[in-house]
């Protein structure tokens, strides 16, 4: 099932910041997005919320980002929540890993 991708204004605000530090930013997203849009249970939750999580890869130009998103509760759109550079949240990365172990 191919699920629509909703951007909330959040996300949106996210990918203003991030672009101009990342001029290829739409080729970074595309694969991840579309992999959203078609399997987002394959990502993984943050332990406690309906809120999923995946990392992008690095790019030339662009850096890896994390990219928060949520199926709704009729399964037929997947929202955007907020996006931000790997880098800054390695520490919330390590923590939500464990936490996903753990679980």
């Amino acid at each position: 099932m191919l699920r629509c991708l909703a951007e909330t204004e959040e996300y949106r605000r996210c990918c203003e910041q991030v672009e101009p530090n990342a001029p290829r930013l739409d080729d970074v997203l595309r694969y991840p997005l579309k992999a959203i849009a078609e399997h987002p249970e394959s990502f993984p939750a943050i332990p406690g919320t309906n809120i999923r999580r995946v990392k992008t890869n690095g790019f030339p130009d662009a850096p890896p980002l994390i990219i928060f998103f949520r199926v709704v509760e009729d399964d037929s759109k997947c929202e955007l929540l907020w996006m931000e550079p790997a880098e800054a949240n390695d520490l919330l990365e390590e923590l939500l890993d464990s936490e996903a172990d753990a679980a």
